[in-house]
């Protein structure tokens, strides 16, 4: 059974790694090289860490 407290604390990692997830876009966006990266692969690449993290902690 998950606890309020894991609940929080999922929450706020996953509050981080959004704000990660926008630093490194506003990154790419901003960088002067031509490294571009697709949008969905760099979406999936995130959710698939997110998903990791998480269950990671909750098992």
């Amino acid at each position: 059974m998950v606890k309020f407290n894991d609940i929080i604390i999922i929450v706020i990692m996953s509050v981080v790694s959004t704000a990660l997830l926008f630093l490194c876009l506003y990154k790419v966006r901003n960088s002067e090289e031509e490294t571009k990266i697709s949008f969905l692969d760099f979406v999936t690449e995130f959710a698939i860490h997110l998903y990791n993290i998480i269950d990671n902690y909750v098992h």
